[in-house]
């Protein structure tokens, strides 16, 4: 029986994505959507896009299907088994290189054989797409009623590059679980670190993230702020990890021992619960994100987990932090430039109003980037595509307006919102 009846009655949406316990950043999303809309009474399914086919039943229960990703097949296989399961609705999440084909051209297969009306999430909208990645959104466009984008500028894009109609694009925000505001001290205290001013990067570590940046930052931090520690938090990214080693964490590790900063930098090599993520963040003072790989990244699950939080932030310009940022909700430095980011940092560890301004600046924009608050906006579009009329259930409502709510109601019982996965993708 539905923990709320009055819910109960909605309509089946399925969902297609990386899906944990794949560890990808989409993966953890694709959790998280699911479970915030289940919230307002969809009933929802999974098809979870996968390298392999699976050689055992998935531990969820709500996924069905497993798309083998580079099994052609299987995607036609998929659209059959949408009208077998009764599909009012279905959910995407994109980006190219969790499909199979030239550019994940295969999901057009699928798109193009269902009847149902489909959303896709775009987790990467380039300014400079190839003409087969430009040609895959045009041709999707043909049969997909709404495009979801988490960046205002991926709507400018949307329509400037590639071409696509306005009535056809959506902006939702990325979500991130709720958290109490202020909980510093507390946070400090059960993870050991009291008297100290945290500095933190979470996700999966690979080259492209430029923590070697921010480690060349610490010297000059340090000399301002002597109780100031860098909290490198994460596995390495299991492809790297099992294509080239640990090559790029050991060359992490050398130079903060090169730098005397064994004390200031400190490696959390681990597979976080969502817990311990947010255990981790509430104890962050600065929030760093070094990236330089791509200054397209059009967004980022770690940025969002940190403004929802209500951390200061510290970041390289790529197009979601310029936008995330925007409005004295944090600073930018640019690519590469450590010399920038310690002045940055070590300006904000001196002086606190600056502080306390950017910090409430930060967690104030983050109460729309709540998983609770997003769920009842993919709610809302969901009830616009299938025409019906959004009714602002009481009982969801009240739901969602539980601080520091992170399990979500599914049928009785409570569910945790995601494990803490990052890395890839949307991380």
């Amino acid at each position: 029986m539905s923990a709320y009846p009055n819910l109960a009655r909605r309509h089946k949406v399925a969902y297609v994505g990386t899906y944990p316990p794949k560890e990808c950043g989409i993966a953890t999303f694709t959790l998280d959507v699911v479970n915030s809309t289940d919230l307002s009474g969809w009933r929802s399914i999974v098809f979870a896009v996968d390298d392999s086919a699976p050689a055992e039943p998935h531990p969820d229960s709500k996924v069905v299907y497993t798309i083998e990703k580079e099994n052609r097949a299987d995607y036609l296989r998929a659209a059959r088994l949408l009208d077998k399961h009764k599909v009012s609705l279905l959910s995407i999440q994109h980006e190219y290189g969790i499909y199979g084909g030239d550019h994940g051209d295969y999901i057009l297969d699928l798109v193009s054989a269902v009847t149902m009306p489909v959303a896709v999430t775009l987790h990467t909208v380039l300014p400079n797409p190839s003409e087969p990645q430009r040609r895959i959104l045009k041709e999707m466009e043909k049969h997909v009623s709404t495009f979801v984008v988490m960046a205002h500028k991926a709507v400018e894009l949307l329509q400037s590059v590639y071409g696509i109609a306005p009535s056809k694009i959506r902006f939702i925000p990325h979500g991130a679980p709720n958290a109490p505001c202020n909980a510093e001290k507390s946070a400090k205290k059960k993870l050991g670190l009291e008297g100290r001013r945290i500095l933190s990067t979470f996700g999966l570590i690979s080259p492209n993230k430029g923590i070697e940046d921010a480690i060349a930052a610490m010297p000059a931090i340090v000399e301002k702020e002597p109780t100031a520690t860098y909290l490198v938090l994460g596995q390495t990214h299991p492809v790297i990890k099992r294509k080239e080693g640990e090559w790029y964490r050991d060359g992490l590790v050398k130079q903060v021992a090169d730098l005397g900063l064994t004390e200031n930098v400190k490696f959390v090599d681990k597979y976080l619960t969502l817990q311990e993520l947010l255990d981790y963040l509430l104890a962050t003072d600065v929030y760093i994100t070094p990236y330089y790989a791509n200054p397209h990244q059009i967004t980022s699950g770690t940025l969002a987990y940190a403004m929802v939080t209500g951390k200061v932030i510290v970041s390289t310009p790529y197009l979601y932090a310029e936008e995330l940022l925007a409005e004295g909700r944090g600073f930018l430095y640019p690519f590469r430039d450590s010399g920038k980011l310690s002045e940055i940092i070590g300006n904000l560890l001196t002086d606190g109003p600056l502080f306390q301004r950017t910090s409430m600046l930060s967690y104030e924009y983050g109460r729309s980037m709540t998983w609770q608050s997003v769920g009842i906006q993919y709610t809302k579009l969901f009830t616009e595509m299938l025409d019906e009329r959004w009714v602002n259930h009481r009982a969801a409502m009240d739901a969602l307006s539980i601080p520091g709510l992170t399990d979500f109601v599914r049928e009785g019982e409570l569910r945790p919102a995601a494990p803490a996965l990052s890395g890839a993708g949307a991380f």
